[in-house]
């Protein structure tokens, strides 16, 4: 499964075409299309929308910043962050959305979980 996820976020981080310097939020719907706009800013949380990830709309929101990356999804019950920063990834999976604030926060101003 995690060799799955992997060749999905190459072939995201190619479908931008965005600059590394830019920071992108992204939403990745049921059929693999992404919608992505660039953070200029203060990101709006708003813009996470846990029922359209909890019913199956969606199956991940997103935030990349350089070669970096911050994604949640939703499945079996729990969510699951997927974080990749200088290198290394990780997943995290947890029952409640409460962190997703902590984990984007950290991608974005630069900062160790």
């Amino acid at each position: 499964m995690k060799s799955k996820f992997i060749e999905l976020i190459k072939t995201i981080k190619s479908s931008f075409g965005q600059s590394d310097k830019k920071t992108v939020f992204y939403i990745q719907d049921i059929n693999y299309q992404i919608r992505d706009n660039i953070i200029d800013g203060l990101f709006d949380y708003t813009k996470i929308d846990l029922k359209r990830l909890i019913n199956g709309e969606i199956i991940c929101y997103g935030i990349e910043k350089e070669n970096n990356f911050v994604e949640m999804s939703y499945f079996d019950n729990k969510y699951i962050f997927r974080i990749y920063k200088n290198g290394i990834e990780e997943e995290i999976i947890v029952n409640e959305a409460k962190d997703i604030k902590k984990y984007f926060d950290e991608l974005l101003n630069d900062k160790e979980h």
